[in-house]
């Protein structure tokens, strides 16, 4: 039987990617119709959700989880058993949680749940909840957020699974070892957002272009996000911006 190791999962924290995956996690709610409840428990998931795909990008953290990650309940359980120190116990639990949760969520393209895949994360993170709870004598906004994905896993499956079809663009299965094809769909998406707030821009000028022409500075300041639209995106045409006369 394959040892399981007790080892600290390291972190590493790099804000420009965090920042894109947040982003596109919001945008997926929305889509979904998932608001996040403002200062609440939702908005501490986005937060440890983010933080969970960016940690997913490094190969240092990869390499330090697949020690820990371990199909088998007898063999986590036996690992736990070894350990025989609270925080221990609590990053096999958080490990082998986050795990499933990403495989299930993000390398799984198969719209249906497997029952033990969802009942094994529900017992991982509500075991992972009660010993931050024992290691600091009091609930943590950590432990409250994986009690609330315990109670609830299909909920966030589900956001991941919208967030990998619409913005990943993962048609189909990844090699959770590799992350190449994860990696390079958020680097795809990061690509394109200056392109799509440029775009963004340019519609809301000339919606206010259109509704004043007379204002003074509204054309001005359209032409000018014609010229920057150009410049990012050669295949744009900007006739209709440039030639068409208020109504």
């Amino acid at each position: 039987m394959r040892a399981v190791r007790c080892i600290r999962i390291p972190d590493r924290g790099e804000e420009p990617l965090f920042g894109m995956i947040m982003e596109i996690l919001l945008k997926t709610r929305v889509k979904l119709g998932l608001p996040s409840d403002a200062g609440g428990t939702e908005e501490a998931v986005n937060t440890y959700l983010g933080g969970l795909m960016t940690a997913y990008l490094d190969p240092a953290h990869w390499q330090a989880v697949r020690r820990v990650v371990t199909p088998y309940e007898v063999e986590l359980f036996e690992a736990i058993e070894r350990c025989g120190e609270e925080v221990q116990a609590y990053r096999i639990y958080k490990a082998n949680a986050d795990d499933l949760l990403m495989q299930l969520g993000i390398f799984n393209r198969s719209q249906r749940l497997p029952f033990a895949g969802l009942q094994r994360i529900r017992h991982y993170y509500r075991f992972a909840a009660e010993c931050q709870r024992r290691i600091y004598r009091r609930p943590t906004a950590i432990s409250d957020v994986q009690e609330r994905i315990s109670r609830g896993p299909e909920r966030y499956l589900g956001l991941l699974s919208e967030l990998r079809g619409r913005y990943l663009r993962l048609a189909d299965p990844v090699d959770p070892a590799g992350f190449e094809q994860f990696g390079e769909a958020l680097r795809d998406y990061e690509r394109e957002l200056p392109l799509k707030a440029k775009q963004d821009q340019l519609l809301d000028a000339y919606l206010n272009w259109r509704k004043a022409p007379w204002e003074g500075g509204r054309r001005q300041r359209l032409d000018r996000l014609v010229r920057e639209l150009q410049a990012l995106d050669p295949v744009f045409h900007p006739e209709f911006f440039l030639d068409r006369e208020a109504a």
